[in-house]
């Protein structure tokens, strides 16, 4: 029987000899919240009406408490009753090995395997100040914005705006060019010592040019004179133009996680390419080059150790990513 969900902590274990993991797990599940959220024994259950993944999947954080085709029977249940096809999460440090084959075996594809990258900001020199990048006054003006940035579908920004609203805490908003106009947006989402990344689009005529490394920068500033320790993000293994711009600012690989669905199931949950940095650098609002590599959430991309399936992140869906 689920229960509602009164904390992460009972939900995500530390992991030893990783301890960053489940700070930065759960940091990124209170900036991308959902709906309704509650727990089925080691597994977290998130549903948001069919608006992105993340928030509409169910994800094992431990070992099956009885047997695991009960478990797994139970969460195709629950997701079901809230009008959803069943979607499953599988993060390497909690998921092991033995739930990625049953549902395998259970013809479940195998999706979009996303690298979860970490940032220390301890002793180290960030540059802001950037001309072009001012701070939006409030969500109002970044999400508009955005929307352009991004070529975002009206009928998506309402459930957008209902996610960032929600996420836990200060939301910093950062653009790029004419205020009247922006050329590019980013959105962090500071959390104790945590600063998630989400939401980076910039706008074709201006990809190319640094934008959106000054962007991240401009974040990452603007957090560590919070008091942010670590920065984070996540980006789909096939994005290689972001992930070395990510490795040259110096994010490193902190662990992974996919997704399992079935092919028929792919169109019926929307994705949107700026939930996070789960970005494809080709897709719209991304940069399509190492030194602007865009951010759209788990894009249509198949990347090794993700033979197939999709999130249908274009700019038809709005967006994460990613967006994170």
């Amino acid at each position: 029987m689920a229960e509602p969900l009164n904390t992460l902590n009972t939900v995500i274990a530390d992991i030893p000899g990783n301890p960053l993991a489940a700070p930065v797990e759960r940091a990124s599940l209170r900036a991308w919240p959902a709906i309704v959220e509650m727990s089925l024994a080691t597994w977290l259950l998130r549903f948001s009406d069919g608006y992105t993944r993340r928030v509409n999947c169910a994800t094992p954080y431990g070992p099956a408490t009885s047997s695991l085709a009960d478990e797994v029977f139970a969460a195709e249940t629950i997701s079901r009753e809230h009008g959803l096809p069943p979607i499953f999460r599988l993060a390497e440090p909690w998921s092991g090995p033995e739930i990625d084959f049953f549902l395998e075996q259970r013809c479940y594809e195998r999706a979009d395997l996303t690298h979860v990258l970490a940032l220390d900001l301890l002793n180290r020199a960030v540059a802001g100040s950037h001309a072009e990048i001012w701070q939006a006054r409030d969500l109002t003006q970044w999400m508009s914005g955005y929307a352009r940035a991004a070529g975002q579908e009206q009928e998506h920004q309402s459930a957008h705006r209902r996610i960032v609203e929600a996420a836990t805490g200060t939301r910093l908003y950062v653009c790029a060019g004419p205020k009247e106009d922006p050329e590019g947006c980013c959105l962090g989402i500071p959390d104790g010592e945590m600063l998630g990344l989400f939401d980076l689009a910039v706008r074709p005529h201006r990809r190319r040019q640094g934008l959106g490394t000054a962007l991240v920068c401009q974040l990452l500033y603007l957090a560590t004179h919070r008091g942010a320790r670590y920065a984070y993000l996540q980006v789909t293994d096939g994005n290689s133009a972001a992930r070395r711009l990510y490795d040259r600012i110096g994010f490193r690989p902190l662990y992974r996680y996919w997704y399992r669905q079935h092919g028929r199931d792919q169109s019926t949950v929307l994705e949107s390419p700026v939930g996070g940095l789960e970005a494809n650098a080709t897709q719209p609002g991304s940069s399509g080059d190492e030194r602007d590599a865009g951010a759209h959430t788990e894009v249509d991309r198949k990347g090794p150790g993700a033979p197939s399936g999709s999130d249908r992140a274009s700019a038809r869906d709005n967006g994460l990513g990613h967006r994170h």
